[in-house]
């Protein structure tokens, strides 16, 4: 005997996969979070430090210094 899925049964599957996909993908994130946000914050205040040389300082003084003096 053949018996196909309904637009019901594929839904219902549907979201069986996606809710264990996404509980899969937190428990995946949840560990490394602290490191993600540590990491942001990082790249925001690099960002401002090179906004703030750049407004300091020449364009073209500033274009020559090596990326340690950038930063």
């Amino acid at each position: 005997m053949y018996m196909s899925l309904t637009s019901n049964d594929l839904l219902g599957i549907r979201n069986v996969i996606e809710s264990a996909l996404t509980k899969q993908t937190s428990e995946a994130i949840t560990p490394i979070q602290g490191e993600l946000e540590a990491l942001r914050n990082d790249i925001k205040d690099i960002y401002e430090m090179i906004t703030e040389l750049q407004n300091n300082l020449p364009a073209e003084r500033f274009q020559k210094l090596r990326l340690e003096e950038k930063l």
